[in-house]
């Protein structure tokens, strides 16, 4: 039978002293029955049986953002890392290879530029760090129900959004003469497609995205601000003194990579 550290002055703590029974006796009950990674396969049924509770979905709302629904019956518990692996992803616990593993299972952990893993930055705060987040992984619904899905929490949704958008904007010929008068000798409709596949199409776009506070997608201002970065700029061709004669996106005979485009890693 697995051990496992828990806090002796958690009965002391005044988060804990507040909450009801019902929902001290749930949170007991997940932090000994989830995995070495603080995640637990939540089954409602089995819970109930095995410690009384009743209404569980108002224990779970005691808890907050403590235990997060990541993904349809699974939970997570952020602070279970950083306590049983101390010093965390720097910890000497051989477990926590294997934990940092199961993490990424749920994409619930992220390398930085400098090569620190770290838990997700979507994650709220846990443990007296305010509640004041928008993060859709506490997700809506109660237990064993599936959140509602939006492009937030959904990267397929995401995408499929930029589809539709890069579509509309790409055969919008006012717009396009515009911004043609706007960025002399520029490729418009050439550098649009370059942004959405480098990187608005990409999980890096996606988490770029989610870390806004916006709650809808204005992509025709994105994109338009993505012809203001050089790196996206892709210049007119002159042959001769003309433009090169080309199968630019919006001619019929042209086939963009985009529109079957899965991910692209950066």
């Amino acid at each position: 039978m697995a051990k496992r550290f828990i806090d002796t002055g958690l009965f002391d703590d005044s988060w804990f002293m507040g909450l009801s029974k019902d929902a001290k006796l749930l949170w007991l009950y997940l932090i000994t029955k989830c995995d070495h990674a603080g995640i637990i396969d939540f089954n409602e049924k089995l819970c109930r049986v095995q410690t009384g509770i009743e209404k569980i979905d108002e224990a779970f709302k005691q808890l907050d953002n403590r235990c997060l629904t990541v993904r349809e019956r699974y939970r997570f518990i952020p602070k279970f890392i950083y306590f049983q692996y101390p010093n965390f992803p720097n910890s000497s616990a051989k477990a926590q290879k294997s934990a940092i593993s199961r993490l990424k299972e749920f994409n619930l952990i992220e390398e930085l530029d400098n090569g620190i893993l770290t838990l997700s930055k979507e994650l709220p705060n846990s443990y007296g760090y305010g509640n004041d987040n928008d993060n859709d992984l506490n997700g809506k619904g109660g237990v064993g129900e599936k959140p509602e899905i939006s492009w937030r929490n959904d990267y397929e949704t995401y995408k499929n959004d930029l589809r539709v958008a890069y579509a509309e904007i790409i055969n919008d010929s006012d717009w396009i003469q515009l911004q043609e008068r706007l960025n002399p000798g520029v490729d418009i409709k050439l550098t649009i497609e370059k942004a959405c596949i480098n990187f608005w199409s990409t999980e890096a776009g996606w988490k770029h995205k989610k870390n806004s506070k916006a709650k809808t997608l204005d992509w025709k201002q994105t994109l338009t601000n993505s012809l203001t970065m050089q790196s996206n700029k892709v210049y007119i061709q002159i042959h001769n003194g003309k433009k090169k004669n080309e199968i630019l996106p919006g001619d019929t005979r042209y086939v963009s990579n985009f529109d079957g485009i899965n991910e692209i890693k950066l």
